[in-house]
């Protein structure tokens, strides 16, 4: 289970859209001025999307540490064997 990352990046993002959901729910029930509930609105919706750029990221960079050592061959490998 360590290596997919698949599974476990998207589980993170679906437990931090839930704590996000939570959160707003929280925020439209104060009665702060719609400046201040808007601006953490943004807050969490930018942290939202940058949680799945690096988990994108992350799920990239495993990915080809994995791929460059399987038992596939490297592109360069196959023009190798066909030169």
């Amino acid at each position: 289970m360590g290596k997919d990352t698949v599974l476990i990046g998207g589980l993170g993002f679906l437990l931090a859209g839930g704590l996000v959901w939570l959160i707003l729910r929280f925020v439209q029930k104060q009665d702060w001025p719609a400046r201040n509930k808007r601006l953490v609105e943004y807050a969490l919706f930018a942290g939202l999307a940058v949680l799945a750029i690096l988990i994108m990221r992350w799920h990239a960079a495993e990915y080809q540490a994995n791929y460059a050592t399987s038992w596939l061959l490297s592109p360069g490998q196959i023009a190798a064997l066909l030169a």
